[in-house]
């Protein structure tokens, strides 16, 4: 019943947030503006670190691993 009114109205948000991001983004660099461009940075280092070492290294995930040990009833191998 809450479907249509959502769907309709995602768009309209999206643009609204993406207009905040761009006026935002058109003002001088400030002390914030610095502080989210390395927290940006950072975010995109982890998680390509991560996904290398998760490749190279495991089998599965943490988080996959333990579901995996729930829902099968028993030990499964982490590394590969």
């Amino acid at each position: 019943m809450g479907a249509i009114p959502s769907t309709l109205g995602t768009a309209p948000a999206v643009l609204g947030y993406t207009a905040l991001i761009v006026l935002w983004n058109r003002r001088p660099a400030t002390g914030p503006h610095r502080r989210l461009y390395s927290v940006g940075r950072m975010v995109l280092t982890n998680y390509l670190t991560q996904t290398v070492l998760g490749v190279l290294a495991l089998r599965y995930g943490p988080a996959e691993w333990m579901w995996r040990i729930a829902t099968h009833h028993r030990r499964q191998r982490l590394r590969r």
